[in-house]
Parts: structure tokens; C-alpha cells; sequence
């Protein structure tokens, strides 16, 4: 008879082969990162893992009607030298910063299409009064982000690269800068430059 498995049983203290970490902890850190909830709470504090830990024990009670805090202490030891914020939530987070700073997420590589030069679009049927709005609602973003975010091939001259030219660009106009704004119900990106503007929008 292993006595000591008893004990652990009777604790509440079942461990993984390994003994690294209990069962219990195992099973609050993964209820931790998959309840919405508490994924909107470690969104909120990241840093703290004992008020992560007290809320997951909290919800995980709530739930499922099971209160793991019979050893709380080995358990808290256990999730408090286990437990990190995830990956995937720490996206949410950086994607939540970049609202809040600049107003718009900065979308996939390449996913701006270019829709064409201010001067052609304004002929079309509409197209002056698109390009009033999106000059007015118009915010600025940096330049890497503009070359990140826009497919610039289509008006590179042959051999160029999209850097290249922005920095011909710059050379040539210092006040050369790029902007968010909208075109239409669509979201769109433009750099301006030597009085023109240059407009890309997602497909």
C-alpha cells in the first residue's frame, strides 16, 4: 500500500508522474487560458498572478461546482510557478494597444491594393467627395507601417523596391508622409507627396 499516494489523494494533491505540478494546478491554468472571462481578466492584469489565480479559482468554482482549494496552498504554489501569460493573449493585447494608440490595427503584410493617384480618382463619378472625406478623416501613421501594410509594386518602376521610392520621394519632398483614413465603407492607407496622393485599400 503506498501511503503517501493516499495522502495525496485525501490532500487533494494528485501529481503528474513528472511531480512537477498537481493535477488540480494543471487543470486552473488550462481553465485560466480558455474561459472568456478570465481571458478578458488577464487581459487586464497580466502582471499579477496572484489575482489571476484567485479569479480562476473563483470562475472554475462558478462553473463547475468543484472547489479546488481544499490544499490551497500547494495549489497556489504550483500554479503561481507554473502558470504564464499565453501567447495568443498577449496578441490580443499588443492588437488592443495599437487601437488605442493609433486608432486602427495594423493589418497583414501586403494586404493594401493600390486603388489608384488622387487626380484619377477624382474624376470619377463620386470621387471628389470620397477624396474630401478621406483627407479629412485622415491620421497619421508611420512610414514602416505604411510600406508593412501596401503593396506598392504595381507603381515601382522596374527593378525599384517600394523602400526606394518612398526614399526618392523623401528626398525630393521633405513633408512626404503617409496616413489612415477611409474610401468609401472601406478602410484606406495613403502616402502624400509632392502635392499628390497615392491611395491603397484592402481588396
Amino acid at each position: 500500500m503506498d501511503i503517501r499516494k493516499m495522502i495525496r489523494e485525501a490532500l487533494g494533491d494528485m501529481r503528474f508522474p513528472s511531480g512537477a505540478i498537481t493535477q488540480q494546478a494543471h487543470g486552473l491554468i488550462l481553465f485560466a487560458n480558455s474561459n472568456e472571462w478570465m481571458v478578458e481578466f488577464v487581459q487586464e492584469h497580466p502582471d499579477d498572478k496572484e489575482a489571476i489565480f484567485n479569479k480562476a479559482l473563483e470562475l472554475y468554482k462558478e462553473k463547475f461546482g468543484v472547489d479546488l482549494s481544499g490544499d490551497r496552498e500547494t495549489l497556489f504554489y504550483d500554479f503561481m510557478a507554473h502558470y504564464k501569460v499565453p501567447d495568443f493573449i498577449r496578441k490580443i493585447m499588443r492588437r488592443k494597444a495599437e487601437e488605442r494608440k493609433h486608432g486602427w490595427v495594423l493589418p497583414p503584410r501586403g494586404s493594401y491594393r493600390y486603388i489608384g493617384q488622387c487626380d484619377r480618382l477624382r474624376r470619377l463619378p463620386g470621387g471628389e467627395e470620397l477624396w474630401q472625406v478621406m483627407m479629412s478623416a485622415r491620421r497619421p501613421i508611420g512610414i514602416k507601417e505604411f510600406l508593412h501594410s501596401c503593396d506598392m509594386t504595381p507603381i515601382c518602376e522596374e527593378g525599384e523596391t517600394p523602400e526606394q521610392m518612398v526614399a526618392d520621394w523623401m528626398r525630393e519632398d521633405t513633408s512626404t508622409a503617409a496616413y489612415f483614413s477611409q474610401w468609401g465603407d472601406k478602410p484606406c492607407m495613403f502616402i502624400q507627396t509632392s502635392g499628390f496622393e497615392f491611395i491603397f485599400s484592402p481588396e
